[in-house]
């Protein structure tokens, strides 16, 4: 496998050329993310139209792991007054394992510093422990907590 990583373009989302493949990683997090949730069939085509317009409007920057023309992981991250916020980061379950996550924030993380920001941040659910576990490891430290109850 030759993996690199890219750094997509306004052009990539005019000619909708990774659409398919962004939106099916989309859905998979989702469903993996949320396995007791109803997640409609439309949820990763939706996704992928909010991020093209984030996209198309200077709002938002994809980075992605590719191999061979397949998309196999993503970062979804924007700028939020002085730091780098990364809406969302996810890996196809086949090509887990492999140190694309890390890589993808790394690679925030260098753009982050060569842009003076002054940190990343991300949010993750409590029951990613693979995710909690990189995040730790690569120096991110627990800020904030957000609380749900179910009525």
């Amino acid at each position: 496998m030759c993996a690199r990583l890219y750094e997509l373009t306004r052009e990539d989302f005019v000619s909708d050329c990774y659409k398919t493949q962004l939106a099916d990683l989309m859905q998979e997090s989702e469903m993996s993310n949320y396995p007791d949730m109803i997640i409609e069939p439309s949820f990763g085509a939706e996704e992928y139209e909010k991020l093209k317009q984030y996209m198309l409007s200077d709002k938002a920057r994809v980075a992605v792991i590719i191999d061979a023309q397949t998309i196999c992981s993503y970062v979804w991250y924007f700028i939020l007054g002085n730091r780098v916020h990364i809406n969302e980061i996810a890996t196809f379950k086949r090509y887990q394992n492999r140190g694309f996550g890390k890589k993808l924030i790394e690679y925030v993380t260098a753009v982050s510093k060569n842009n003076c920001f002054s940190a990343v941040q991300l949010h993750v659910l409590e029951s990613n422990k693979a995710a909690l576990n990189l995040y730790s490891k690569l120096g991110f430290v627990t800020e904030k907590r957000l609380m749900r109850k179910d009525v």
